[in-house]
């Protein structure tokens, strides 16, 4: 539509298909095409390639063909300025040679006859970032455009890769050694010779004056600042190209970039801004001479002529050869090269109304400085001479526009040649004719493309150059051997409700995940395995959302689902090409998770699960895979779960063949999980979402279920994507990691090794990085609480709390609980469950999911029913009454254990306040009215205010709250007028529902433990909970208020430390004691770093019917310092075996 092959030179015989293309390169799979006999045309071990080396032995033997010439062996390595560098930036400078004529094309052939011609070098620098996936076509593209260019062409180019290193943690620039272990982490060995890497605070330091330096959106900035540095530190070429390195050409690189140089630089000065301006069509202006003509038409010989003034810019380029284009007959120019080439119209903004055209920075005469945009800069060359007057620009004004707008403005402002190459780009819009195409996209009016709110700007993506080109992607993905991707998103931004005004985006409704590119591919030559890493609450759910299709995108065409709309998905199934259906979801955690009866637990009590009567809406596994879950099955549409074949596969692949006849309600977590899993498969989703498949699992289960979903992975039945904690282990199977940071923002994305690489101890914390060794644990002999690593002496103990004699539960003759012969007691055999809890004890109970542990817990609690005919006896009382025993009540038992659990979460009604919901520990229900003294309201104030950053939603420092107005801080709730500023008012106000899933968590972690009870029981209460609300949770747990963590370099186990609370936090009734002498603990974890400090004791139960016994065992200071100790528990160490305790 666009471009011409013939007029630019460039000619058309060299496109090539994809095999012969690439195959030189590296790309050995043969086309399916039946032509199996073709020779494979690449046997080279490219991971012995120093394509560095290769160029410059290149550049050596060609050094006499050029004037200036490199004796580097490497690329410059980027370096902080000095002084000098800053005072002496007039001499970077390249000033013309006369002020008064410049020469024409006979002045260059009569100064040229007589004196050696020598050749131009020119530079490619290829834009890249340190999160880079360098893909298979992405390396024969590289591997392409160095023999192509540099080494056909005998050194006239040469290619480098400009890395940006967006972690800023790494001392690149003065650590020699930090150097090289980014390029081994970011860059493949081929190219670390070629690699220059720059980072924000090196463009910063160079260029201070600049203001806007933001690491979190650096390219818009920072597109030619390295390119201008480079050419400090490079001056041997004349031309700088930029490329980013999803641009592809199918010919040969150099006859496409000599085509382009040559034809620039034939150009004359003589209207090429005006030419510039407009799109050239063969179909329209037939040739390139009636372009011009028009061109001369509309603007009658009055066009640019040499620099347009500008406040404070002193010209480099050369004067016009007459004073006026009128005197001129189109010779001034031609043979000169061209300092600015840009493979797209180069327009006026202002008139345009396009984004960002106010975006000029430092400039004296302001918006009326003088402009240009090239509109797209995937591909531009610059020369040596406008690079440094730009340098100079930005290091004494600091002079700055939209980067699509610097280098063309400043040769605007320098009287410098620039040129807009016609490249021919083809079009994929079949309801418009070319006369009305060329009206449009030639359109420089409100009403034009180039106005980005304009309908008609849409249309530039279906250009086959553009930076965000969707021309028809099956012919691109040929020729790289890709499919359409699922799910691709290009610098899309988030709303949940549609912004109508900037305030209200930034209150209210605030942007979600501002300028998010991700891509999520059907298929690709290397496996893509993607894992979505973040604390709790961080938004992995609503980035799981967004990749369904929910929130609104902005703009709305930067959200597709190209593989959706292919004809492969029209065949398999057409209902598949909805999101939300092809794309399923499968959540563990918050209003995700829970058991899996829905809407049927409504009305349920905790105990029912331990009933060994089933009632009708006792659902079993099978029905829940059919979708039988209603007593009416008429009440709604019956649910597609496939054939009888298929549901038999899936329940044989998800291990569940021993399950399909157990209610729904008796499943383990791990089970639950591949019922789940399983439901879903059922659906035939092209894409499954895992939302916190591990939280809650241990280890024996997760080892079980990760190869599971790897398989499932590597069939692509479906693909699947996983959100993880930090705190989470990594399956190995994982290749990319997406890291969300605060605020709803990427943090990382890329490959694995990479993004683990570049986060902080911090961030990636226990699992997903490596574990700190001991040795770095014990630096200040203290666990995270601030315990001693080693107990100076064993605490004492008091009166026991619960005694279990001989324990087994049974359900007819299946054992769930006590399965196992244990040694003599008192000389006789005893089988079952012997475990006494006293006063001052603090135990840990592990065992794999199904073991027992949620029944052991049931019968402390006295949800079980057997625990009234049990031998056990709780509080030196049993359940029953007995001769000179009254026994326990219900209520009394309630009253002295404080119980946090996953079950406690799914069934505690949710429409309580957050204030209401801590209140309830001193009431008999969940719903009755609480018993209050003045202490117990002050106990609660106390605790929300301990933790109103991580339970007030609307939370800000103080320095902040203190500005807020009256209006936003009162609000009327339930007749009553609250303050959210001040005192705990804000608590009666906030529901539980509308809390995050961490800090319901957490408020049901603080009503376990407010009214100081006498049994602490915490069933996985801190799973849920990111790294550093856990650690807050374990040191409250220990120390109540009296303690707090704070910020130490020095102490690198966690980067914090343990310090006394200031008396001034306090306040007057603030001091809250930790665990008491006199209360026990029990504590279930399946996570070693959810153990907390103070447990000592610990049973772990067998696999359910492997008929092994429960090991009792002990520690002598925090688990975190005894070396082996998890794996010791688990019986993984052969020195930890303990005996039975009887």
């Amino acid at each position: 539509m666009f471009g011409s092959y013939e007029e630019t030179g460039l000619g058309s015989g060299y496109c090539f298909e994809r095999y012969a293309r690439n195959s030189p390169y590296g790309d050995n799979v043969l086309p399916d095409d039946g032509q199996r006999d073709r020779p494979q045309l690449s046997n080279v071990d490219w991971e012995k390639v120093d394509w560095g080396q290769l160029q410059h032995e290149c550049a050596i033997l060609n050094r006499n063909r050029f004037e200036e010439k490199s004796q580097d062996t490497k690329p410059p390595m980027f370096r902080y300025p000095d002084h000098e560098d800053i005072q002496q930036v007039n001499s970077t400078l390249i000033l013309p040679e006369s002020r008064v004529k410049s020469r024409t094309r006979s002045n260059v052939d009569r100064r040229s006859s007589g004196s050696k011609k020598y050749k131009k070098r020119n530079a490619i620098l290829l834009r890249t970032y340190d999160s880079k996936e360098y893909t298979p076509d992405n390396m024969h593209h590289i591997r392409s455009m160095i023999t192509e260019l540099s080494l056909h062409s005998g050194a006239e180019y040469e290619v480098f890769l400009l890395v940006q290193i967006v972690d800023l943690e790494k001392p690149i620039f003065f650590d020699s050694t930090a150097y090289q272990e980014a390029l081994d982490l970011y860059v493949p060995r081929e190219f670390h010779n070629i690699s220059v890497l720059f980072n924000v605070p090196l463009m910063e330091a160079w260029y201070p004056k600049v203001g806007k330096h933001d690491p979190n959106n650096s390219q818009q900035v920072h597109m030619t600042q390295p390119l201008q540095l480079f050419s400090l530190l490079r001056p041997e070429f004349d031309l700088y190209w930029q490329f980013e390195l999803d641009v592809r050409y199918t010919g040969h690189h150099y006859h496409h970039l000599e085509a382009i140089r040559q034809w620039a630089q034939k150009r004359p000065r003589k209207l090429q801004w005006e030419r510039a301006a407009y799109f050239y069509s063969p179909f329209i202006h037939q040739t390139w001479s009636k372009f011009c003509r028009k061109i001369q038409d509309m603007f009658t010989d009055r066009g640019i002529w040499g620099a347009v003034t500008t406040t404070g810019i002193s010209p480099v380029g050369p004067s016009p050869s007459t004073s006026s284009p009128e005197e001129d007959d189109f010779e001034w120019g031609v043979g000169e090269p061209a300092d600015f080439i840009n493979i797209s119209p180069i327009v006026d903004p202002v008139q345009t109304h396009m984004m960002f055209r106010d975006w000029v920075d430092n400039y004296p005469d302001g918006l009326s400085t003088p402009r240009r945009v090239a509109a797209v800069t995937p591909m531009i060359a610059t020369s040596k001479r406008l690079l440094r007057a730009m340098h100079h620009s930005q290091v004494t004004m600091g002079a700055h526009m939209m980067p699509e707008m610097f280098p063309a403005s400043s040769a605007l402002q320098h009287g410098l040649k620039a040129v807009a190459f016609p490249e021919p780009v083809y079009l994929d819009i079949d309801d418009k004719t070319p006369e009305e195409l060329e009206s449009i996209f030639n359109d420089q009016t409100i009403t034009g493309m180039w106005n980005g709110s304009s309908p008609n700007s849409k249309l530039a993506q279906h250009i086959s150059y553009w930076w965000s080109a969707g021309f028809k992607p099956e012919y691109s993905n040929v020729f790289t051997r890709s499919k359409e991707p699922v799910v691709n998103i290009n610098d899309a931004s988030f709303y949940r409700q549609h912004p109508t005004t900037a305030a209200e985006g930034a209150g209210s409704n605030p942007v979600i995940f501002p300028n998010l590119t991700f891509n999520l591919p059907s298929s690709s030559p290397k496996p893509e395995y993607w894992c979505i890493i973040g604390p709790s609450s961080a938004g992995k759910t609503t980035f799981f959302e967004i990749l369904r299709g929910q929130h609104l995108c902005f703009p709305p065409t930067a959200r597709s689902f190209p593989y959706l709309a292919s004809a492969e998905i029209e065949q398999k199934d057409h209902r598949l090409r909805i999101p939300s259906r092809a794309i399923q979801y499968v959540g563990f955690a918050g209003k995700h998770g829970g058991g899996l009866r829905g809407g049927s637990t409504t009305g349920a009590y905790l105990s029912a699960r331990y009933e060994s009567r089933r009632e009708e809406t006792d659902f079993s596994v099978l029905d829940y895979l059919k979708g039988n879950m209603e007593l009416n099955p008429f009440s709604k549409e019956s649910e597609d779960v496939g054939n009888d074949a298929s549901l038999q596969r899936v329940i044989v692949d998800l291990k569940l063949e021993a399950l399909v006849d157990m209610p729904v309600g008796n499943l383990s977590n791990g089970q639950t999980r591949r019922a789940k899993i399983a439901k879903a498969l059922l659906g035939k989703p092209e894409v499954l979402l895992l939302d916190e498949p591990f939280m809650g699992l241990d280890p024996p289960t997760i080892k079980t279920l990760s190869p599971l979903l790897h398989d499932l992975a590597e069939a692509q039945a479906p693909r699947i994507v996983l959100s993880l904690r930090p705190q989470d282990p990594l399956p190995d199977w994982i290749t990319h990691i997406l890291y969300i940071g605060p605020e709803l923002r990427i943090a990382r994305q890329g490959r694995k090794d990479a993004v683990l690489g570049s986060l902080s101890s911090r961030e990636s914390a226990n699992s997903i990085s490596k574990p700190a060794a001991l040795e770095e644990k014990m630096q200040g002999q203290l666990s995270r609480e601030g315990l001693p690593l080693r107990d100076s002496r064993r605490p004492t103990t008091g009166k026991p709390i619960v005694e279990m004699h001989d324990v087994q539960v049974k359900y007819g003759n299946q054992i769930v609980l006590g399965n196992w012969a244990s040694a003599d007691v008192n000389g006789h055999s005893s089988r079952g469950l012997n475990w006494t809890v006293r006063r001052g004890e603090r135990w840990g109970v592990f065992g794999p999911n199904g073991s027992g542990k949620t029944t052991l817990i049931s019968l402390i609690c006295s949800d079980h029913p057997q625990s009234y005919s049990l031998p056990i006896t709780l509080f030196s009382r049993p359940r029953l009454p007995r001769p000179g025993n009254p026994g326990i009540s219900i209520f009394d038992l309630q009253s002295r254990i404080g119980h946090s659990s996953p079950e406690i979460h799914n069934f505690f009604p949710k429409q309580l306040s957050l204030r209401r919901c801590l209140e309830s520990a001193w009431s008999d229900t969940f719903l009755s009215p609480p018993s209050l003294s003045c202490f117990c309201h002050t106990l609660v104030d106390t605790h929300l205010r301990w933790f109103e950053p991580e339970l007030k939603p609307s939370w800000s420092p103080p320095e902040v709250a203190s500005t807020r107005t009256t209006q936003e801080r009162v609000v009327k709730y339930d007749g009553k007028t609250l303050d959210l500023d001040s005192s705990t008012d804000w608590a009666a106000a906030v529901q539980f529902s509308n809390l995050p899933f961490s800090a319901q968590r957490l408020a049901l972690l603080l009503r376990a433990l407010i009214k100081k009870p006498d049994l602490v029981v915490l069933d996985e209460a801190f799973s849920g909970m990111d790294a550093s609300l856990r650690d807050k949770c374990m040191l409250f747990l220990t120390w109540g208020t009296t303690k707090t963590l704070s910020s130490n370099p020095q102490y690198k186990f966690g980067r914090v430390s343990v310090t006394e609370t200031p008396k001034d936090v306090l306040g007057d009734e603030g001091l809250v004691e930790g665990l008491g002498k006199e209360q026990a603990l029990v504590c279930i974890s399946h996570v070693e770093e959810e153990v907390p400090g103070v447990v000592r004791d610990w049973l772990c139960l067998p696999e359910a019917k492997s008929g092994e016994r429960v090991r009792f065992g002990r520690f002598e200071g925090p688990l975190e310092g005894i070396e082996g100790g998890w794996e010791r528990i688990w019986g993984r160490d052969e020195g930890g075996n303990g005996d039975q305790r009887q």
